[in-house]
């Protein structure tokens, strides 16, 4: 498939170990590239379909720390180049790390060795192994059944950002 014509709409995309990885919008593929060739084409043995509860859709991809981890609405996902074998492409291997989603694509900031987003019950620090919950005394603004005046209404839409003066995300 010419690069160029490999989705017309992408969910996300990211360059790891020498390769393009994109994402399908609204769905739980991953296409990527052979090392080195990214300005060329997507060979279509290149092609993963993320599982976990169906997969659910990509909302972000973040090269961090040796892997490159995928956050779909359900679940982050790590993805590791395992090398060439024998002179053939080498081979990438997905791994399921945490059964916790992103809700919001823009929400995806990486501080510090860390990748910091929103899921459905409030913002989350993923370290590489588990996303732990930060700010736990908001947990009712991401309630669907939230009366507060301050709820969360439309996650999707969030933006986060981290603030390196304050070492902050927000």
């Amino acid at each position: 498939i010419p690069l160029r014509d490999a989705f017309p709409d992408c969910a996300a995309m990211a360059i790891y170990d020498e390769r393009v990885f994109i994402a399908e919008a609204g769905t739980n593929i991953i296409r990527y590239t052979a090392p080195s060739e990214f300005w060329r084409t997507l060979p279509s043995s290149n092609i993963y379909r993320l599982g976990h509860k169906g997969g659910g859709a990509v909302q972000a991809m973040v090269p961090l720390g040796g892997a490159l981890y995928i956050l779909t609405d359900t679940a982050i996902y790590q993805a590791v180049s395992g090398g060439p074998v024998a002179g053939q492409d080498a081979q990438v291997y997905f791994t399921l790390i945490d059964d916790v989603g992103c809700a919001a694509p823009r929400s995806v900031a990486a501080a510090d060795g860390r990748i910091y987003f929103l899921s459905e019950d409030g913002p989350r620090m993923f370290d590489g192994s588990k996303a732990e919950r930060l700010a736990r005394g908001v947990r009712d603004l991401f309630r669907p059944d939230s009366e507060h005046p301050l709820a969360l209404r439309n996650p999707e839409g969030a933006v986060g950002i981290w603030h390196p003066v304050e070492e902050q995300y927000r």
